[in-house]
């Protein structure tokens, strides 16, 4: 655990020293401030996340540091209102950014720091999750069923955005909608009887997607565990 804290505490802190200050900044980090690249956003975000999440770790030299909270805040909103949010009409580059990569690192900044959060922002985070993951049964802007390890992601995205926005629907949209991930497969996505994982059709993924659906599946039903929206599936 110590070593995984300093790992973190090291990062968050190179994170804060690249950080652009220019008073007429767009951007949190000018190497991530390609339009047109949403990898470059799916990093942001996830530097985001990783900044809140040493604000709020104990045993880290950076737990409620106030210098490190005005940095994510400034980070966060600045994302929000430059890159990624509700008004933005069409999808650049790579789908599976806007609705999954930026969704969840998005959504673990905004409840790590909801208490040190303003009203608008939040608001914010909230409405873009709906913009891009509408539907938590679908992805690739919302044109085909998730399937696999993307369902799961996109779930996990629309159970937090529920959680913060206190919208008690979103929450049990996202755990109906991962019913299909615990059956067996005969063809296509998912797992099958032998214990093999495809994705993306016909692609042996047991130990990329495959293992991240465990993954992130565990982490899913460990937070709905004991709550009204618990997952039941057999």
């Amino acid at each position: 655990i110590a070593a995984q804290i300093a790992s973190l505490t090291a990062s968050v802190k190179s994170y804060q020293d690249s950080m652009d200050r220019a008073m007429n900044r767009t951007q949190p980090w000018e190497e991530l401030s390609t339009v047109g690249s949403s990898s470059q956003m799916s990093t942001a975000f996830n530097r985001i996340s990783q900044m809140a999440q040493a604000y709020r770790t104990k045993g880290c030299e950076l737990e409620g540091n106030a210098a490190l909270l005005k940095d994510t805040k400034d980070a966060l909103k600045l994302m929000l209102e430059n890159r990624y949010n509700a008004q933005i009409e069409k999808y650049y580059d790579n789908w599976w950014d806007w609705e999954i990569g930026c969704t969840r690192p998005l959504m673990n900044a905004v409840l790590l720091l909801y208490s040190e959060l303003d009203q608008e922002t939040i608001a914010k985070a909230v409405a873009a999750i709906d913009r891009f993951v509408p539907d938590p049964t679908k992805c690739y802007q919302q044109k085909n069923v998730a399937t696999g390890a993307n369902l799961v992601w996109v779930c996990q995205a629309v159970a937090l955005r529920g959680i913060a926005g206190k919208d008690a629907g979103r929450i049990e949209a996202a755990k109906n909608a991962l019913t299909p991930v615990f059956a067996y497969v005969t063809q296509e996505d998912g797992y099958y009887e032998d214990g093999s994982f495809i994705q993306h059709s016909y692609f042996a993924y047991t130990g990329g997607y495959g293992a991240s659906l465990l993954s992130e599946l565990s982490k899913l039903m460990y937070l709905l565990g004991g709550s009204a929206w618990e997952v039941t599936d057999p």
